[in-house]
């Protein structure tokens, strides 16, 4: 049981996702990576790790670039005796031709387990600047195949390396294995971190990672769980509106992998949020927004009739529900029973297919889109840049009306709050704050004051200022024509303008009803019809 407990102090556990694509959208790519926070793993930790792989006959090669000529590779190997493994071989790696020999690549082609170890780091570093060996490196984690690797070598596994810290600050491309990221071990322990923090600002568009020595981070899929004494940082760059980012990770704390580089491309490029976004207009259709907690009557009723009427073709997005919908999606039975006829679900987890032709047809002849209540992140991941999302805006383009709950809420607004994929309690998520812009210049927040959100949204007006804040209670709506918006429903709507309301006001929120309407452009109250 100790060595268990020892163990989850010093491995870095990657169940990794890769993408290859962009810095965006990356596609999922099975494959298990090990970073161990220490240049010497004993024998009774790497027992504790044979004991975690589930494979049952594993193949394991040891990488290693030896120290000096008087190190015994057979000790070196034996060290790693286990009755589960189906076989073990070591590869020395004594210069950088070795990684170029055909037997070499052969045995690790072989492998189901691949075991980096530092030894030489200079070698290891010009042995993995062959293409060949990090084409077979990359191919081994794509194939969902385990690479582990120990202390310093850790260093090498991003696609960025920091080679060099003084006198001067140098990085080369690194082995790829986690793309967009460049990981620094040893962070704490040997006043890295300044280092890693320099580098970034160097390098914009890469994700900072520090590693220590006593430290335990697992990543299953996309999902990073940190463990250990010193923990691990997240460091990100600064741009124009953005100061930069030290991101403590301490025992049992998560990470997103995907945000993390999302938010590395936006903090690079600047892109979002905007300074000056456009004013909150529907040049064309109609949108009703719901806060969650069941749609108001008179917002399912304006929703049909600015679609046409029950005749018309309808589809539901139904995505934010997960990867596996359930057996009866709660919005095709409330368009049902509001008399509706022709219902469509769309879901996808496949950016592929959200851009493909064939799939996204359906919304040519669609007049009423409704995106579900779940988590909003995933419309993102599924749809956002894709043939699918540009048909989603051409429904309000041809006079159509878009609608949605919850979720379907915050994804029409351009800044969309709460859509951190570990999580919606965190109101400004860095990386997925971009909504799909269908009302411009607005941020929309659901469930509000059921769920008691409004210091929430000062806080998002504190820092984006230039948004109009929109908490919609549940049970309640806004029907959006042109710049006018008509509150309906049980509840209450606070629109946050800090142009005319600071956050010293009590409340710093104007708060409207049922039957109020708000001119969302000129951001003022006006009279009731």
């Amino acid at each position: 049981m100790h060595h268990r407990i020892l163990i989850s102090l010093v491995l870095l556990s990657v169940h990794l996702q890769f993408s290859y694509a962009d810095d965006l959208y990356p596609e999922k790519i099975p494959g298990t990576l090990h970073l161990f926070g220490a240049n010497y793993l004993t024998p009774e930790l790497r027992t504790d790790f044979v004991d975690t792989l589930s494979e049952k006959e594993p193949k394991l090669v040891v990488l290693l670039a030896p120290e000096n000529e008087k190190v015994d590779l057979d000790a070196r190997l034996a060290g790693w005796k286990h009755d589960k493994w189906a076989s073990t071989k070591l590869v020395a790696l004594k210069s950088a031709d070795d990684a170029e020999n055909e037997e070499n690549r052969k045995a690790i082609q072989a492998a189901s387990v691949l075991s980096i170890e530092t030894g030489n780091l200079e070698i290891l570093r010009k042995a993995f600047s062959s293409n060949k060996l990090r084409e077979l490196l990359q191919a081994h984690v794509r194939a969902g195949k385990t690479i582990l690797i120990e202390g310093a070598a850790a260093g090498l596994v991003g696609s960025l390396e920091l080679s060099q810290t003084y006198p001067r600050i140098q990085t080369a491309p690194g082995l790829g294995l986690l793309e967009q990221f460049c990981v620094v071990p040893f962070a704490f322990s040997r006043d890295r971190l300044d280092i890693l923090q320099q580098a970034m600002r160097l390098k914009p568009g890469y994700v900072g990672f520090g590693l220590d020595t006593n430290t335990y981070v697992r990543v299953n899929g996309r999902q990073i769980i940190v463990q250990g004494t010193t923990g691990a940082v997240v460091v990100q760059n600064d741009q124009q509106r953005r100061v930069a980012s030290t991101q403590v990770l301490g025992n049992r704390q998560f990470a997103d992998i995907f945000a993390l580089r999302r938010t590395a491309y936006y903090r690079k490029t600047g892109t979002f949020p905007e300074k000056s976004p456009s004013p909150p207009e529907v040049k064309k259709g109609t949108l009703v927004i719901v806060g969650g907690g069941g749609t108001p009557p008179d917002a399912l009723k304006a929703f049909v009739e600015a679609a046409g009427g029950v005749e018309k073709q309808f589809v539901v997005v139904a995505t934010a529900y997960g990867d596996e919908l359930p057996k009866k999606v709660f919005e095709v039975g409330m368009l049902r029973q509001a008399g509706v006829k022709n219902i469509h679900v769309l879901h996808t987890t496949s950016r592929t297919e959200a851009n493909s032709e064939e799939f996204s047809k359906i919304l040519t002849k669609t007049d009423g889109l409704w995106f579900s209540g779940g988590r909003h992140w995933r419309f993102i991941d599924s749809y956002a840049d894709t043939l699918c999302e540009k048909r989603f805006r051409e429904v309000l383009d041809r006079g159509g009306v878009i609608g949605g709950s919850s979720a379907g809420a915050s994804i029409q607004a351009d800044y969309m709050p709460r859509a951190h994929p570990l999580g919606n309690l965190e109101i400004m998520a860095e990386g997925y704050e971009k909504g799909f812009g269908y009302l411009p210049g607005t941020a929309i927040d659901q469930h509000f004051f059921a769920r008691k959100r409004p210091k929430d949204m000062t806080y998002l007006m504190e820092n984006h200022p230039q948004y109009l804040g929109i908490g919609l209670d549940e049970g309640t709506a806004i029907i959006v024509r042109g710049t006018v918006c008509e509150v309906v429903g049980r509840s209450k709507v606070a629109f946050y303008d800090r142009s005319s309301l600071p956050p010293t006001a009590t409340p710093d929120y104007l708060e409207l009803k049922s039957g109020d309407r708000y001119d969302l452009k000129n951001r003022k109250q006006l009279p009731a019809k």
